[in-house]
This record gives structure tokens, C-alpha cells and sequence, in this order.
């Protein structure tokens, strides 16, 4: 029962963590830009003194401040955990028979792999995108409140108008992704493995992603990317190739955002949705299939290969 609640709190922690910094950053800045202010404008009245503050506090460029701050400082707690849990064994649970698989033989190395990752990340990467993007179209449709919601966080960090922020650049393409992986797939998935069968623990750390991105709109599609970025790291235990993975999703969607979707035909919508579909499908086998021929799970009494899709 202990060994349980402590999985339980270790599984819900990565979630926890990152809303804490987020909390713990936000407040910082925010009552540093108030005595820094204070002091730099004494000659200012109340009120102009609140709307001075005010206009800095909801500045892009402060946001985008925060957002990078948080970003590197998580990076940085979640690396060196993830590098300990890892190190420390990584144990995969198997119900039937009380085998569990030790898994601490697998590296987070791309050493061995073939070039047909790259490719299968690119075309899944670029599938996933724009059947997010016809998704994310058919619910803005049905709740429009949540495409408000969406827009409004998305222009607080400078993605609703431009693509261009440097900054921005920074935390969405390259430091972004690289977190949520090692929060949710190496930590989250890796600590709910150890209790919960594959897809339980993968529909979990994909629930936790979800919920980590604040908004309904965003959420939901988080769900539903978390799975598939779940069960390629189920397969692979490989941070690195999950990682790679994200950014290409992210990285399409600067190409997708300048093609209108709503406007194609009925017939050639179903085409492209169907297509992208299959794409993810070739491009995640493709991913798979791109394994070290000697990778494999050694298990007590079992061997189970991950070659297969």
C-alpha cells in the first residue's frame, strides 16, 4: 500500500512540479517589476504608477520573459530527474504472473538507429499537425467560447499574430517540447509503469498532459498527441526520439497555420484527413521499424521485442 501512494504522488508529481515554477515565477517577477517600479517612478502618482505597472506586467515581451525563465529552470530540475530515475531502474509491470520488466538496459541514445527515423518523424510530425488542425477547426465550431479561451493564451505569449519572437521561437520549438517529454512521457508514463498496464499509465501521463496546457481547446488535442508520443516512448524508451518527435509537430504547425483548411472542398478535405491519417500511421511504423536491430526489453522469463508494431 505504501509502495502505491508513493508511485501515485511520483506519478502526479511531474504535473505538479511544472505548475509550481509556472506559480513560482510569475509571483517573482511580478513583485520585482512592482519595487523595481516603485522605485523608479517615485515622482509618479498612484495611479499612474498602477498603469505603468500594469502595461508592463501584460507586455509580450514580459511574458515571454517569464515563459523563458520557467523553461530553463524545468529544464533543468527534469533533466537531472530524469536522468536519476533512469539510473536508479525503470521497471515496466506486467499483471499476469507478477513479472516485472526490467527495462534499465535501454539508453536514451540514437546510436544504432536507422535513417528511416527521420523520415517516419517528419511524415507522422506533419500528419499529426493537420489532423490536430481540422480537429481543432470541428470544436472551435461546436464551443467557440474554447477557441476564445485558446486565442487569448496564445496571444499572451506572442503566437497569436506572429511567429517571429525570437524568444517565442526558443520556448515553443526547442526548450518547450524537450520538457513537457521528460515531464510527462520519461517521468510521468516511467513512474505509472511501474503500477498500471501500457495503456493505462499511457492514457494517464496523457490526461496530465492535457490538463497541464490550461484550456479546454488545446487540452483535449494535448490528449490525443500525448498518446501517440506515449506509446512511441512505450515502444522505444527513448526520450531522444520523442523529443524529435514533438518538434517536428510543433515545427509544422508555422506551415499548416498559413493554409486555410476550412476553405476545401467537402470531397478533398475527406482526402487530405484520410491521407494524414495514413501518414501518421507509415510515419509511426516508419519510427519503429528505424529500432537498433539489438534493441530489445529483457525480461524475467519473457523477451519482449520492440520491433514490433
Amino acid at each position: 500500500m505504501k509502495n502505491r501512494k508513493q508511485n501515485f504522488w511520483l506519478t502526479l508529481a511531474p504535473l505538479l512540479l511544472l505548475i509550481a515554477i509556472q506559480m513560482g515565477v510569475s509571483i517573482f517577477a511580478q513583485e520585482l517589476t512592482f519595487v523595481v517600479g516603485i522605485y523608479q517612478n517615485q515622482d509618479l502618482t498612484y495611479t499612474q504608477l498602477m498603469e505603468a505597472l500594469y502595461k508592463t506586467l501584460t507586455n509580450t515581451l514580459f511574458y515571454d520573459a517569464m515563459l523563458l525563465i520557467y523553461a530553463v529552470i524545468a529544464f533543468a530540475i527534469l533533466s537531472i530527474w530524469y536522468y536519476c530515475f533512469k539510473k536508479e531502474g525503470n521497471f515496466d509491470f506486467v499483471s499476469e504472473g507478477g513479472i516485472r520488466e526490467v527495462i534499465t538496459n535501454t539508453k536514451d541514445s540514437l546510436k544504432g538507429y536507422s535513417k528511416l527515423l527521420i523520415p517516419g518523424v517528419l511524415v507522422t510530425g506533419f500528419g499529426m499537425q493537420v489532423v490536430m488542425e481540422y480537429f481543432q477547426s470541428a470544436l472551435s465550431m461546436q464551443f467557440p467560447n474554447w477557441l476564445v479561451d485558446y486565442q487569448r493564451a496564445l496571444d499572451n505569449i506572442g503566437l497569436g499574430k506572429s511567429f517571429s519572437g525570437q524568444t517565442v521561437l526558443i520556448i515553443y520549438m526547442i526548450l518547450g517540447p524537450v520538457v513537457e517529454e521528460l515531464a510527462f512521457r520519461g517521468l510521468t508514463f516511467g513512474y505509472a509503469r511501474r503500477r498500471m498496464s501500457f495503456w493505462a499509465a499511457n492514457i494517464l501521463q496523457a490526461l496530465f498532459f492535457a490538463i497541464f496546457h490550461m484550456n479546454m481547446l488545446q487540452g483535449v488535442m494535448a490528449f490525443f498527441v500525448g498518446l501517440l508520443l506515449g506509446y512511441i516512448y512505450g515502444k522505444c524508451k527513448n526520450i531522444f526520439v520523442v523529443i524529435f518527435l514533438h518538434w517536428s509537430f510543433n515545427g509544422f504547425s508555422f506551415v499548416i497555420q498559413q493554409v486555410d483548411l476550412t476553405r476545401v472542398s467537402p470531397i478533398l478535405f475527406c482526402i487530405c484527413l484520410i491521407t494524414c491519417m495514413m501518414m501518421i500511421y507509415l510515419g509511426a511504423k516508419l519510427i519503429l521499424y528505424s529500432f537498433p536491430k539489438g534493441v530489445k526489453e529483457k525480461a524475467e522469463d519473457t523477451d519482449i521485442h520492440l520491433r514490433k508494431f
